[in-house]
């Protein structure tokens, strides 16, 4: 390999490492970013048996979703009230919040407002039997296939996947409400005319 071609590579690969450094380790404002050394697959610790209610709070669009679950395992919807809830929707949507996927964990060098977490656009809690676990999410990252995700009492921020994001967006605007069965249809018989 000649020292041109030698320089040519080594030049390319300088500028990959860093427009990965610019899109993945820093913040929304340019500040620069840490990413910790832990990276746990998971955001919390919540098993999906110990689900008892469901809160999904859109600050963008002012939509809301609250369900709770009873110990025979039943969905209510508190919010829309007065809705049968779909049992299914729910179940996976509780499925979803007990295993929430982490692509990376950011130790901030800045304030929560580099990643919109001052002001969230979504707003998650989860009910359990034994508490209470929630968090919130801001802007999404420069690349748009994460966002920003925050929890109480925990300085660290945490990268979540876009796609469950919408996930969760979708729940708060369109309600998972029972569709309730069709009419079974009722056989129309044709008198036979009678003879004369």
């Amino acid at each position: 390999m000649s020292t041109k071609t030698t320089l040519v590579l080594l030049a390319f690969l300088i500028f990959v490492a860093a427009v990965v450094y610019f899109t993945q380790f820093r913040g929304q404002g340019g500040t620069a970013v840490t990413p910790s050394a832990s990276r746990p697959a998971s955001l919390w610790e919540v098993s999906l048996p110990s689900i008892s209610g469901i809160t999904v709070r859109d600050t963008v669009s002012g939509t809301q979703v609250s369900a709770t679950r009873d110990v025979s395992g039943t969905w209510w919807l508190t919010e829309p009230a007065g809705k049968t809830a779909d049992p299914a929707a729910l179940n996976l949507m509780a499925s979803r919040l007990s295993n929430v996927f982490v692509q990376r964990v950011l130790t901030p060098t800045v304030s929560l407002s580099e990643f919109g977490l001052v002001t969230p656009t979504l707003k998650v809690e989860v009910a359990t039997t034994s508490g209470q676990a929630s968090f919130q999410v801001g802007d999404a990252t420069p690349t748009g296939g994460a966002f920003y995700v925050s929890k109480p009492d925990d300085p660290r921020v945490y990268l979540v996947d876009s796609g469950f994001v919408g996930e969760l967006r979708k729940f708060a605007s369109e309600p998972p409400i029972a569709v309730p069965p069709a009419p079974t249809p009722v056989p129309f018989n044709v008198p036979t005319p009678a003879g004369p």
